[in-house]
């Protein structure tokens, strides 16, 4: 059985348009705890991303004069994305070997959803559990 990214995927995103201010993303970066805002047009059409990493780069959390700037001038254009049906071990090896830190999921050109590394951390846990529950404590054979 292939689990596919579409059962692990975060569908619940915090957006923003390419016009959105940097001030916007990291106010909302500091109401959630989310580390990457994927930019969509009024279609939901994926554009980039910004990353935590991008708007600390641009400047600290904190206000300044710079944060006026649409959040365009710091995005990922054209970021790596996946499809819902991509492996689960194929995502994650993906995400590992190109250093990324999450994975836009899309479908039909539409943002469906989001993995993360935290994503996969999840998974792992909840194989181990199951592992743990399913393996024989070797002091029960004797």
């Amino acid at each position: 059985m292939t689990i596919q990214v579409n059962e692990i995927m975060n569908t619940n995103l915090f957006t923003l348009n390419p016009e959105a201010s940097i001030a916007e993303a990291k106010k909302l970066m500091a109401a959630h705890p989310i580390r990457h805002i994927p930019i969509v047009d009024a279609q939901n059409r994926l554009l980039g991303v910004v990353s935590q990493r991008d708007v600390l780069s641009h400047g600290a959390m904190q206000s300044n004069d710079r944060d006026q700037a649409n959040i365009a001038t710091i995005m990922t254009d054209h970021p790596y994305s996946i499809s819902p049906k991509t492996g689960v071990i194929q995502a994650a090896r993906l995400l590992k070997r190109e250093r990324f830190g999450c994975l836009p999921v899309v479908e039909q050109d539409i943002l469906v959803g989001m993995v993360t590394g935290s994503d996969f951390v999840e998974v792992a846990i909840q194989l181990m559990t199951i592992a743990e529950e399913t393996t024989p404590d070797p002091i029960d054979d004797l």
